[in-house]
C-alpha cells in the first residue's frame, strides 16, 4: 500500500499534464543530438546509449499504460460511485509491467534487508 502513494501523487500531478508521445519522441531525439556531437561514438559506446534508450523508452510506455489504467479507473469511479474489479486487474497488471522493466523496484543484489535498488545504473 505504501508504495503506492508515489503513484497516486504522480497520477493527481500528472492529470492534465501529460505530453503526448510525439512530443516525448521530439524531446529526446533533440537531446540526444546535443549529446552526440559531445561524445566520441566507438562502437560499445554506441550500443551502450541505444540499450540506454531502449530501455527508457520501455519504461516509459509502461509508466504510460499505468498513468492510462489508473485514469480509465479514476473516470469509471468518478462517473458511478463503483469499483470495477477489471479495471482494478488491470491497474495491478500495468504496476507489475512496471515493476519488471526497471531496476529500481527490483530488489538489491547484496542481501540487503529486501528494499528496492534506488541507483543501480546511471542513466
Amino acid at each position: 500500500m505504501l508504495s503506492l502513494v508515489p503513484v497516486v501523487l504522480l497520477f493527481f500531478q500528472a492529470q492534465g499534464s501529460m505530453p503526448s508521445p510525439a512530443f516525448e519522441n521530439l524531446e529526446r531525439e533533440q537531446m540526444m543530438r546535443r549529446v552526440e556531437p559531445m561524445s566520441s561514438s566507438t562502437p560499445s559506446k554506441e550500443a551502450d546509449r541505444r540499450a540506454i534508450a531502449y530501455e527508457e523508452q520501455q519504461f516509459v510506455n509502461k509508466f504510460n499504460n499505468l498513468m492510462k489504467r489508473l485514469l480509465d479507473f479514476a473516470g469509471q469511479y468518478n462517473a458511478g460511485h463503483t469499483v470495477d474489479a477489471k479495471r482494478i486487474k488491470e491497474v495491478k497488471k500495468a504496476w507489475r509491467d512496471l515493476e519488471k522493466t526497471d531496476a529500481w523496484f527490483k530488489p538489491e543484489v547484496d542481501g540487503g534487508c529486501g528494499h528496492a535498488a534506488l541507483s543501480q545504473s546511471s542513466h
